[in-house]
C-alpha cells in the first residue's frame, strides 16, 4: 500500500526524509519533570536558543511525537520554559496542508507574579504529511524548549472505523483509505461558490532589483477558474484607522508594493486586502479578506522586559523584519544600530537604570525567514546602585547610523519598555569589640576569639572571613576584629594585623587571584583610616583601622538577598531570625571556622562559575533640569566611565573620596608565579617596614603564656627605668592617648617588599584560654558613672560633625552607636574606644546618602541638611577643621596644615609622648632595630629622622655613650618609626649587663620642635597636653571662650583670631575615673606672633633592650 501523503500527489519536500530533522531527545516529553535536572546535570537542560531554522519532526523513544496544543506547566520537557503550540481559533492543518500558528513559552513573571501561558511567542509553520506532522522551528529567544508528546497510531487495518480522537481521526482520513479528489465542476457552481473561497492573504518581505518591497501572497482555488483578483495595499496611519497606498487588479496570485520611504516607511504597520471575482462576471465576488498587519521595520522581542537588580541578563532579539539592501560597492550588506536607554523616572545625572551588553549592534543580510530577514541579540541586565529607587522604568532606543539610503535615514524604530525592579541591598558592621549588627538590623555581641565566618553567599562565590582576638577587657573577656579574609569569585584578599601582638602589629594586606588579572579594587580613605576592598559585584569589605585592630563593614548587593549565611544573618529582612532562634553562643560557634580552613589559611580552587560579562552604559544625554547638587562631582566612583566597556551593571559611586592604591598590590607576574609554586599567598605589607621579624611569625601558645614585661611608670622625660612582668592571655597594652588613628602610610609597590608566607599560628583558633565574665554595673572600676558616659558618647558621637549633619539620616542608628558607646566603656573603661565608633557613623551616613540621592533630609525642627551638605561632611570630616578648603577629593589644607582632616598645624610644638610597648625590646624575641614612637605634631618629609643616644649601664649607671641620626618612617601625625643602630657590644661592656629582667641597654630618642606662629585673621591652634598620674586616657571638654572656638577631645585647641582683645579658654579635664580639674588660659595679642621666640625643646625618650643569651 502506498503512503496516503504519496496517492494525493501533495508531498512536499518537507515531508521526505530528506526534508526534514528529527528531534528525539526524550526529555523534551510532557511528562518529564525538569526539576531534578536543574539540581543535578543543569548542563543537559533542553535549550533550543541554538537550534537552526529548519523542518522539524518528532519522536519520544521511537514512537512519533507532536506539539502540544495545551498550556504546560513551568519545568517540563526537560527545561524551564516550556514551548507549545497555541492555536485558538484555529485547527490543526488538514492532510497536506501547511498552516502558519503561533508557538507559545511558559513563564512566570519576577518574585510572586501569576504563570503566563504565552508570555513568550514564536512563529511557528506546521505541515500535515498524512502520517505525521512537520514543524518549521526557529530559535527562541533564551533557554526555552519546543514540547512533543507521544501519540499512539492504531495498525493500518482498512476495514475497521477509528477511534474518535485518535491521530488519524484528527488527520483527517483512516488508515489505508484513499481521499479521492474533488471533481471539476460546472463554470455556474464555481460562481456560487466565490462567497465561501478562502484566499488567505499574506504579506512577506523581497527584495527586488536591490529595492525592499512587500509582496502579499494569497491562495488559488484548485479548480483554477478564471479569476481576477483586486489587491489594496493600506498603512495604518493612525490607531484604528487606515490609509490606502495603492490598489493592483491582477490574475497572479500576488501583489508587489515598494517601500520607498514616502508612500510606505519603516515603521509602518501595512496591510492587503484580496477581492476575487469572475472575469466573465466582474459583478460576482467573492468575500474581501485581510491580510495580517505586517510591520515593517526594526523589531525586539520580547516587546517589553522585566528584570530586576540580580545581576541575571536577559537576552533581548532585535530583527530587521525587511531585507537588508546592499546599495552599492562601497557598503556592508548590514545595518549599524546605536543603542542607548533613557530612564523615564529619573531626577538626576546618576547612573541608568539599565546596562546592554554593547552600544551598537549590527543587523546583517540574511535570507528572510519567518518575519526575520535580519537578527542579533542583545543582553539586558540591570544595574545594581545600592539605592532605595522602588520599581523604575526605562527605555531602550536603537537608531540606524552611518546610512544614507531614504528608506532608513529618517527612521527610530518603537522603544523597548524595561521595568526594573528594586532589590533590597545590606550593610553588616562589626564595631570594637566588637558588636555586630546584621544585614536586616539585629544587634548583638560576639566577645569570642578564634576565626569566624562572618558572611557567604550561598548563590555566588562571595564570602568574607575574620579573626578576632583577645583585647583586654577591664571586667570581663572582650574581642576584636584583627583580621578579614574575603573572597569573590577568582580574588582573595586579606587585610591582617593578627600575625603579632595586641596593639603592636602592623596591616598587612594580601592579593591573590585565579584570574589572569585581579578585579578587585583596593582603596585608601581618610589618610588610609580606611581601607576598602571593592569587589566586581559592588560587595565590598571597609576595614576602619585603629590601634587595637579594626571595625568592619561588609556591603552586599542585592544578588544575595536571601541568600547569605554566617553572623550577619540571613538577609531576608526580617532582624529577629538572624540567629536562628538559637542562643547567641550557639549561634556564634556555629559558624566558628576550624583551624586551617579559612581564607588566611589556604586559597580555594578556581570556581567554576560563568566567565563575567562586560556591559555598556549606553545612557542617552538628558535635557531635564537638574537640582542644585552636582551629582557627577558630588560622588566619586572606583570605575570612571571609558571609551570601553567594563562591569558597568554596577554603581561604584562612593560619597567618601579615596586613593586607588589596587597596583601597590598586584602584579600579574607574581601572581602567576604564586600560583605556580604552593598555592601561598603573597604578602603585601602597607609598609615592609611594618613587618619586624618579633612578628613574622607567630610562636606557640606557651610562649604566649610567658611573662610579658611593660613599662607601668613614665617620668618626665619619658625615661622609663622599671619594668612589671603580668601574666596574662592578652598582649602588653599601650596607651590610647598617644593616637587616634594609625595611618596606613605610604604604600610601596611589590618590587620594593619581600615576598611573605601568607599562613602563620593563630593560637585563638585552637583554645580561649581562661576568659572572666562578670557582671557589668554602674561605676565602672575607675568611678566612671552611666551619667557621665553617657555625656562622653554624646560629645563624641552625637556632637561631631557627621553625627551633626547627618543626624536626619541615621535616626535610631545613632542610637545605636551611642547604646554600643556606653557597653564599650562599661566593658573597657577607657574612653579612647568611643572614637572608633565615629567610622559606624560615617559608614552608615554614606550608605543611607546613596540609598536617598534624590531627597532633603529634615532634621527634626532644624534646619534640613540637604545633600549637599551631608556629602560634604563625609568628604572633608570636620570641615577640614577650619583649616583648608573642601575640593571633590577631599580637604585641601592650607600651607599651615596637613593631615586628611587639617587638624595638625605644621608650626604644632613636637611632643614624645611614649613608645611602643612601653619602650621595651626582648632581643630574644627580636632584632630591635626599630621602634614606634608615639607623640604630637608629626609630619610627614622626606628628611625625616631622629637622635638616638645609646645609653649603657656601667657601674650602676647609665653612661651616654655615641649618638647617632637614623632614618624616621612617618605613620600619622602622632606616630612615627624610628630606625635603633645594631648594638656594637665591647667584652669589656659585656660583664657589666645586668641579669633577670633589668633592662642592659638602652636608646634614648630624641626629636627636636619649635613653637607655632599665629596672626589675626589665621587659625590659633595649640595641643593642650595633659597626663594622668595612673596612666589613664583624658578627655578634655570646652567649657567657656570665643564663639568660634573648637576643642577635640584630644585636647587640640583651634582658634581663629579675629580680635585683638584678649581672650580666656577655660576646660575641664576628666579622667577614666571621672576625677576632673578645671583650668583656663588666656590668649594675648602681641605686634609680631603670638610666640615671639621660637625655641627648640628636646622631649626624651628611651627605649630598653633585655639581655638575650646570643650576647
Amino acid at each position: 500500500m502506498r503512503r496516503s501523503s504519496d496517492v494525493f500527489g501533495f508531498m512536499a519536500p518537507e515531508c521526505s526524509p530528506e526534508g526534514h530533522r528529527v528531534l528525539r531527545n526524550p526529555y523534551r516529553s510532557t511528562r518529564f519533570d525538569s526539576l531534578e535536572l536543574q539540581r543535578t546535570a543543569i548542563q543537559d537542560l533542553v535549550c533550543d536558543h541554538s537550534l537552526p531554522p529548519a523542518w522539524y519532526r518528532f519522536m519520544i523513544d521511537n514512537r512519533p511525537a507532536e506539539m502540544p496544543t495545551r498550556c504546560i506547566e513551568m519545568n517540563k520537557c526537560g527545561t524551564q520554559a516550556p514551548v507549545w503550540l497555541s492555536l485558538k481559533s484555529e485547527s490543526l492543518p488538514v492532510p497536506g496542508e501547511s498552516k502558519r500558528l503561533t508557538a507559545c513559552a511558559t513563564w512566570q513573571v519576577f518574585f510572586g507574579g501569576t504563570k503566563d501561558c504565552c508570555l513568550f511567542r514564536i512563529p511557528v509553520a506546521v505541515r500535515n504529511c498524512g502520517e505525521f506532522f512537520v514543524y518549521l522551528l526557529q530559535p527562541t529567544q533564551g533557554c526555552m524548549g519546543y514540547c512533543a508528546e507521544a501519540v499512539n497510531i492504531a495498525p493500518q487495518e482498512p476495514l475497521r472505523s477509528p477511534r474518535a480522537g485518535s491521530s488519524w481521526h484528527r488527520h483527517g482520513f483512516l488508515p489505508g483509505s484513499i481521499p479521492q479528489p474533488r471533481p471539476l465542476e460546472a463554470h455556474k457552481q464555481d460562481i456560487d461558490k466565490l462567497t465561501s473561497l478562502a484566499l488567505q492573504p499574506v504579506i512577506t518581505p523581497e527584495l527586488v532589483e536591490g529595492r525592499v518591497h512587500l509582496k502579499c501572497t494569497f491562495s488559488r482555488p484548485p479548480s483554477k477558474p478564471l479569476l481576477r483578483y483586486v489587491v489594496v495595499w493600506s498603512r495604518l496611519s493612525t490607531p484604528g484607522k487606515k490609509e490606502q497606498v495603492q490598489r493592483d487588479t491582477t490574475l497572479q496570485s500576488f501583489s508587489y508594493v515598494e517601500m520607498n520611504g514616502v508612500n510606505l516607511r519603516l515603521g509602518d504597520t501595512v496591510f492587503c486586502t484580496v477581492t476575487a471575482f469572475m472575469r466573465d462576471t466582474p459583478e460576482q465576488q467573492s468575500l474581501t479578506e485581510e491580510s495580517k498587519g505586517f510591520y515593517a521595520g526594526i523589531k525586539f522581542l520580547p516587546e517589553s522586559l522585566q528584570i530586576a537588580e540580580d545581576g541575571k541578563e536577559h537576552v533581548l532579539t532585535i530583527l530587521s523584519t525587511v531585507p537588508i539592501a546592499c546599495p552599492g560597492h562601497d557598503h556592508s550588506c548590514k545595518i549599524t544600530l546605536q543603542l542607548s536607554t533613557e530612564d523615564l523616572d529619573s531626577q538626576l545625572l546618576g547612573p541608568p537604570n539599565v546596562a546592554l551588553s554593547a552600544c551598537q549592534v549590527d543587523l546583517l543580510q540574511a535570507p528572510c525567514s519567518e518575519s526575520s530577514c535580519a537578527a542579533t541579540a542583545l543582553g539586558v541586565t540591570a544595574v545594581t546602585d545600592f539605592a532605595q529607587d522602588g520599581t523604575r522604568v526605562s527605555h531602550v532606543r536603537a537608531e540606524p547610523v552611518g546610512w544614507r539610503d531614504l528608506l532608513w535615514r529618517a527612521y527610530t524604530p518603537k522603544d523597548v519598555k524595561v521595568t526594573v525592579q528594586d532589590l533590597p541591598t545590606g550593610n553588616c558592621y562589626s564595631f570594637t569589640d566588637p558588636h555586630i549588627i546584621t544585614f536586616d538590623g539585629w544587634r548583638y555581641d560576639n566577645y569570642k576569639i578564634g576565626t569566624f565566618l562572618l558572611c557567604r553567599s550561598v548563590s555566588r562565590a562571595f564570602e568574607v572571613h575574620v579573626r578576632q582576638w583577645d583585647c583586654g577587657g577591664h571586667r570581663s573577656a572582650t574581642a576584636c576584629n584583627c583580621g578579614v579574609a574575603a573572597r569573590e569569585g577568582g580574588d582573595t584578599v586579606v587585610l591582617d594585623t593578627c600575625n603579632g601582638h595586641f596593639r603592636e602589629s602592623r596591616p598587612q594586606l594580601a592579593i591573590k587571584s585565579t584570574e589572569a588579572s585581579p578585579r578587585v579594587k583596593i582603596l585608601k580613605s581618610y589618610g588610609g583610616r580606611k581601607i576598602t576592598i571593592l569587589f566586581p559585584s559592588g560587595a565590598f569589605v571597609r576595614a576602619d583601622v585603629s590601634e587595637w585592630g579594626m571595625s568592619l563593614t561588609v556591603r552586599t548587593p542585592g544578588s544575595d538577598f536571601n541568600s547569605t549565611r554566617g553572623l550577619c544573618g540571613l538577609f531576608d529582612g526580617i532582624g529577629h531570625n538572624d540567629l536562628s532562634n538559637v542562643p547567641e553562643e550557639d549561634f556564634i560557634e556555629e559558624w566558628r571556622i576550624p583551624p586551617g580552613k579559612s581564607l588566611f589559611d589556604k586559597t580555594p580552587a578556581p570556581s567554576e562559575g560563568k566567565e563575567r560579562k562586560n556591559y555598556c552604559r549606553c545612557q542617552k544625554e538628558s535635557t531635564k533640569s537638574v537640582p542644585v547638587v552636582n551629582t557627577l562631582n558630588a560622588f566619586q566612583t572606583a570605575f570612571p566611565p571609558s571609551s570601553g566597556c567594563r562591569y558597568d551593571h554596577v554603581d561604584y559611586t562612593s560619597a567618601i573620596p579615596y586613593l586607588d592604591v589596587t597596583s601597590e598590590f598586584v602584579t600579574h607576574s607574581e601572581v602567576e608565579s604564586t600560583l605556580r609554586k604552593d598555592e601561598k599567598l603573597s604578602t603585601k605589607s602597607f609598609d615592609q617596614r611594618y613587618l619586624p621579624k618579633s612578628v613574622q611569625k607567630r610562636g606557640s601558645p606557651e610562649d604566649r603564656l610567658k611573662p610579658l614585661a611593660h613599662n607601668v611608670s613614665m617620668k618626665s622625660n619619658s625615661s622609663i627605668n622599671s619594668t612589671k612582668p603580668t601574666e596574662d592571655l592578652r598582649r602588653a597594652k599601650r596607651q590610647d592617648d598617644y593616637y587616634e588613628y594609625s595611618s596606613l602610610h605610604p604604600l610601596h609597590g611589590p618590587n620594593q617588599r619581600d615576598s611573605e608566607s601568607f599562613a602563620y599560628f593563630f593560637p585563638e583558633d585552637y583554645f580561649e584560654g581562661i576568659r572572666t565574665k562578670l557582671p557589668l554595673a554602674w561605676p565602672t572600676p575607675n568611678g566612671l558613672t552611666a551619667a557621665k558616659a553617657r555625656e562622653i558618647c554624646h560629645q563624641i558621637l552625637a556632637n561631631s560633625t557627621i553625627g551633626l549633619v547627618c543626624k536626619g539620616l541615621l535616626g535610631k542608628q545613632m542610637d545605636e552607636a551611642i547604646d554600643i558607646c556606653l557597653l564599650d566603656l562599661q566593658l573597657k573603661d577607657d574612653v579612647a574606644w568611643v572614637r572608633a565608633l565615629v567610622a559606624l557613623l560615617e559608614n552608615e551616613c554614606e550608605r543611607r546618602v546613596l540609598g536617598n540621592r534624590n531627597r532633603v533630609f529634615h532634621v527634626g525642627n532644624q534646619p534640613s541638611a540637604t545633600q549637599e551638605e551631608i556629602l560634604t561632611a563625609l568628604r572633608c570630616p570636620a570641615f577640614c577643621n577650619g583649616n583648608g578648603q573642601c575640593t571633590e577629593l577631599g580637604c585641601q589644607c592650607f600651607e599651615d596644615h596637613s593631615s586628611y582632616d587639617c587638624s595638625i598645624a605644621k608650626k604644632q610644638a613636637l611632643e614624645i609622648t611614649g613608645l611602643e610597648n612601653g619602650g621595651l625590646c626582648d632581643v630574644r624575641a627580636s632584632d630591635c632595630t626599630r621602634i614606634r614612637v608615639f607623640g604630637l605634631g608629626f609630619r610627614e618629609s622626606p628628611n625625616l629622622h631622629c637622635e638616638v643616644t645609646r645609653l649603657i649601664h656601667l657601674n650602676g649607671e647609665w653612661i651616654s655613650r655615641e649618638q647617632e641620626t637614623t632614618k624616621a618612617d612617618f605613620v600619622s601625625s602622632e606616630a612615627v618609626d624610628c630606625q635603633i643602630p645594631l648594638l656594637n657590644i665591647t667584652e669589656t661592656e659585656a660583664v657589666h649587663f645586668v641579669a633577670g629582667d633589668e633592662p642592659f641597654a638602652r636608646w634614648q630618642v630624641k626629636a627636636p620642635s619649635s613653637q607655632p606662629l599665629t596672626f589675626i585673621g589665621e587659625n590659633f591652634v595649640y595641643q593642650l597636653v595633659a597626663v594622668d598620674p595612673e596612666g589613664s586616657a583624658v578627655l578634655f571638654i570646652l567649657e567657656a571662650g570665643p564663639q568660634d572656638a573648637r576643642l577635640s577631645p584630644a585636647g587640640l585647641l583651634i582658634w581663629k583670631v579675629d580680635s585683638e582683645e584678649m581672650q580666656t579658654f577655660e576646660f575641664t579635664v576628666s579622667d577614666e575615673c571621672n576625677a576632673q580639674s578645671r583650668y583656663s588660659i588666656e590668649v594675648k595679642y602681641n605686634y609680631g606672633p603670638l610666640f615671639p621666640e621660637e625655641r627648640d625643646r628636646l622631649r626624651n625618650a628611651t627605649i630598653m633592650f633585655l639581655p638575650g643569651s646570643h650576647l
